[in-house]
């Protein structure tokens, strides 16, 4: 879910022009929608279940601000 944030403040900061500052008030107005289980958000491991999961601040980051950037038409 941080990174998600992450790419969001990023994602934003790029589109509006101007400074805004670096904190959790700039993304009030936008509601981030994560579903668990999902590749984002996935189940937790253990006995039977779970998700395999790496590189969160790397490669995924970095497809998922494409994904958002190309989504917003920003790309």
């Amino acid at each position: 879910r941080a990174v998600c944030r992450a790419v969001v403040l990023y994602s934003f900061r790029t589109l509006v022009g101007e400074d805004i500052p670096l904190n959790d008030g700039c993304l009030k107005p936008i509601e981030i929608v994560i579903p668990d289980g999902t590749f984002l958000s996935p189940r937790p491991g253990g006995p039977g279940g779970g998700a395999a999961v790496v590189a969160g601040n790397t490669e995924v980051s970095q497809m998922t601000t494409n994904a958002l950037l190309a989504a917003l038409d920003a790309c």
